[in-house]
Formats: C-alpha cells, sequence, structure tokens
C-alpha cells in the first residue's frame, strides 16, 4: 500500500494527476465514486454523531436540568416523568456510544485510502483485484459503523427530543430565561455559589 501511495504523490508533483480533495472522490468508474463516497458519509457521519451525543450529554449535565426541574413549579408527575425520559435517554446515549467496534480516530479512513489507492492504480497488472479488494473492506468497515451509529442517532433523537421539551417546561417556568439549556451553568453570574 505505500507504493500506491508514493506513486500518486509522485504523479501530483509532475503534474501527471490533480491533487485530490478530501471530500470529493479520486478518479475512477462511477461505481468506484459512489463506493467512495458511500465511505466518506460514514466516516464523517460517525464523527458527527458521537459529536452530537457529546453535545447533548454536555447540555445535559451543564444545564442542571435535573436539579432545575426539582425545583419547577411544574405538575409533580410532569415533572417525573419528563426527568425518567431524560434519564432513560442519557442511558441510552451511554450505552449506544460506548464502545464502537473500531476506532472512532480513524473510523473508516484507512479503507477510504485503500480504495483511493485501488482507484488511482487501477490499470496496473493487479488493479481489478486490487479494486475488488478494497471496495469489500470499505463496505466490511461501512457496514461495522453503521450497525455502531444507527443506535447511537436513535438515542441521540431521543435525547434531544427531551432536552427540548425540558427546555420548554422551564421556560414557561421562568420565561426571562434563556431556552438553551444553559441557564444554570457552574460558575456563571447567574449561578455565584457553583464558584
Amino acid at each position: 500500500m505505500v507504493l500506491p501511495s508514493l506513486l500518486v504523490a509522485a504523479l501530483v508533483a509532475l503534474g501527471g494527476i490533480s491533487s485530490p480533495s478530501p471530500t470529493q472522490p479520486p478518479p475512477g468508474s462511477k461505481q468506484d465514486q459512489a463506493a467512495w463516497t458511500a465511505g466518506y458519509e460514514t466516516h464523517t457521519g460517525a464523527l458527527l454523531e458521537q459529536a452530537r451525543a457529546r453535545r447533548a450529554m454536555l447540555q445535559l449535565q451543564t444545564g442542571r436540568y435535573y436539579e432545575r426541574l426539582s425545583a419547577a413549579n411544574a405538575s409533580p408527575g410532569v415533572v417525573d416523568a419528563l426527568t425518567r425520559k431524560l434519564a432513560k435517554a442519557s442511558d441510552d446515549v451511554s450505552r449506544a456510544g460506548a464502545k464502537p467496534p473500531f476506532d472512532l480516530r480513524t473510523g473508516c479512513r484507512y479503507q477510504l485510502l485503500g480504495l483511493e489507492n485501488a482507484m488511482v492504480t487501477a490499470q496496473g497488472p493487479n488493479g481489478a483485484v486490487d479494486l475488488a479488494a478494497a471496495r469489500a473492506e470499505l463496505t466490511r468497515c461501512r457496514d461495522t459503523v453503521e450497525r455502531w451509529r444507527a443506535p447511537l442517532a436513535e438515542a441521540d433523537d431521543a435525547l434531544e427530543k427531551a432536552l427540548a421539551e425540558a427546555d420548554a417546561l422551564l421556560a414557561r417556568q421562568d420565561p426571562s430565561a434563556p431556552n438553551d439549556g444553559a441557564t444554570a451553568k457552574a460558575g456563571t453570574a447567574a449561578d455565584p455559589k457553583a464558584r
């Protein structure tokens, strides 16, 4: 795999091919470009889903939702139901996002690079074999990532919905408060005791 990478670098340096964009598939067949694009979207989708989960969990923690809901002047049944909903949703996000079966730092990036190399060197003596192997490797990676990402996306949706419901309830309690879960961040002027 190092040799094809050196070949690509040499061709770019000599002006034989243009430098590939990190978000566009390299030159190749439509089938290979579609496979590369799907792999790229899966790779970036996994990173974005993990970031979405972290953002929602951080919002839950820094927004002190449980504390603020317990102090809200709302029906105890409504508050209890919403508190349970938040707890279940955050547990689901933690469980779904825990221990992905792949390295989150790289996702399918190595498989994408393998397909890129195979696409660029497709005219070589083993081009068809290399392309088939690279496509299969990327497909396996995509399947693994999607099996992990789909339940996390569902859990993220549920947590974001529960946070929005809590924000709406808390905004009705204090209409002057911002509706973004940031009303009681530790160390702010609104909460001097938390410093």
